[in-house]
């Protein structure tokens, strides 16, 4: 068992390396491509700023390998698009890694499904991302 005020650092240190690793993956990179249109740049940088939040609030960088797989049902506004939990999961986490690596937006459902996505995961207590509305209608659910 490990003591209370050992956990807290541990914590600590694991969120500070995980923010540590996103700097060290934009800093690295080649020159992002312009965004397509203003729009995708602005909804581009909203998701980076959700990614940023969601690392600073768990410590965790996600990846397919690590990201919670959720049972919510998105129909989204754009193109009359409907996904279920594993279609959300796995466009929010591809634009993720696209915006990481040097694409410099995404599309306005995109960043629907990521805002729908990030609501469902983010833990109790942690502070949303200033720069992007949170939802009120999502309701938590269950891990698949």
């Amino acid at each position: 068992m490990i003591r209370p005020h050992v956990r807290a650092e541990i914590d600590a240190t694991r969120a500070a390396l995980a923010r540590l690793r996103l700097v060290a993956q934009r800093v690295c990179l080649p020159p992002r491509k312009p965004a397509a249109s203003a729009k995708q740049a602005t909804t581009g940088a909203a998701m980076i700023a959700l990614d940023d939040a969601y690392t600073a609030a768990t410590g965790t960088v996600l990846t397919l390998n690590n990201a919670p797989m959720r049972q919510l049902l998105w129909f989204g506004n754009y193109r009359a698009v409907h996904k279920t939990g594993p279609g959300v999961r796995w466009t929010v986490i591809m634009a993720l890694y696209r915006l990481r690596y040097g694409q410099n937006g995404c599309r306005p459902n995109t960043l629907e499904a990521a805002i729908v996505y990030f609501s469902a995961i983010w833990p109790e207590g942690a502070i949303w991302s200033a720069s992007v509305a949170r939802p009120t209608s999502v309701r938590r659910s269950v891990s698949a």
